[in-house]
């Protein structure tokens, strides 16, 4: 009986939960489509795009033309970028090597506007934090590019669970049947997705990660009391640890300095299951969006914490932190 009790909730509870965040994409995901289909129409917008960004995603080893589904996820969210490039995935042919690269400049930049002002809260100006994670997203995807052709590995095409087409529908009405089918099959897959992360949580399984990240973080020149802090963020995301970061300043629990380090870490490495299981639905390997992320964020941390050591406190707190609110 107990079992079952805890089933129904687990249903109920992610059921809600899943149902408002699948809202709150589509109210950021519907008029974007909808603006690149009609300006597609018009103006041959996505084109125009992969052409103004063609050498920065040829330096990376992508197509010019999802120059425009990174853009939406960088200034909107990281999810809207992905169904973009579901949206242009026939025209692209994207191999699971250039998938996995995608997802690295997208899950490195991604949302930031509203992710760069959690940042200035907790103490990184505006410069720095936009410089890392633009910096990092195109590092990490031409080097990760870089490997794979090396070794050709993760040549084979890509595969998409959904996907829908800007261009080849004939006409408004066709082209919104194919769009709203791959709406409505992204609520399940959030559904199960929260489902997933509560039972982490509910098994402890949440707590063993934490403790396996934990040590990391001295690397990251983080003081351990913000430790646990910074790794529900890393698992969890950005939004989540972010929040617990400014209470904990706030209340003086936490020091400027290990709060804007924190900021930095968590810019560069946070939502690491989550987004490379979503990530995985759009082609992407896992290898890559989550192991190689990971070790690279912490390899780029470690440096920028042994540099920033290296700097006088004036000249960190006067270039780098922003002021206190």
């Amino acid at each position: 009986m107990g079992h079952l009790v805890y089933l129904r909730r687990l249903l109920l509870e992610n059921a809600g939960k899943s149902a408002l965040m699948w809202l709150t994409l589509m109210k950021i995901v519907v008029p974007i489509l909808i603006a690149v289909r009609w300006l597609d129409i018009q103006f041959n917008f996505t084109s125009r795009i992969g052409q103004l960004l063609e050498p920065l995603m040829e330096l990376v080893g992508l197509p010019g033309a999802t120059g425009i589904a990174w853009a939406v996820g960088m200034f909107g969210q990281g999810f809207a970028g992905f169904l973009v490039l579901a949206a242009q995935w026939d025209q692209i042919n994207l191999t699971v090597a250039q998938a996995t690269v995608f997802a690295l400049l997208m899950l490195q930049a991604h949302s930031l506007p509203v992710e760069v002002r959690i940042a200035q809260r907790l103490g990184a100006a505006v410069a720095i934090t936009v410089i890392t994670r633009l910096a990092s997203a195109v590092a990490f995807a031409w080097l990760f590019n870089r490997i794979c052709l090396a070794f050709d590995w993760l040549q084979q095409p890509a595969r998409l669970l959904f996907a829908g087409d800007l261009q080849s529908a004939q006409n408004w009405l066709d082209w919104f049947g194919n769009q709203a089918a791959s709406w409505l099959l992204l609520l399940p897959i959030i559904f199960v997705l929260s489902i997933g992360l509560q039972l982490l949580k509910d098994l402890r399984i949440e707590r063993f990660l934490l403790i396996a990240l934990s040590p990391v973080l001295r690397i990251a020149g983080i003081n351990p009391q913000a430790g646990s802090l910074v790794a529900i963020g890393m698992v969890m995301g950005l939004s989540c640890g972010g929040a617990l970061l400014i209470r904990e300043v706030e209340r003086g629990q936490t020091t400027r300095r290990d709060a804007f380090m924190s900021a930095l870490l968590l810019g560069l490495c946070h939502s690491l299951i989550d987004d490379a299981l979503f990530a995985a639905l759009f082609g992407a390997n896992l290898l890559g969006t989550l192991a190689y992320r990971f070790v690279m964020a912490l390899l780029l941390m470690a440096l920028l914490a042994w540099l920033i050591r290296r700097i006088s406190l004036a000249s960190v707190e006067r270039w780098l932190m922003s002021r206190p609110t």
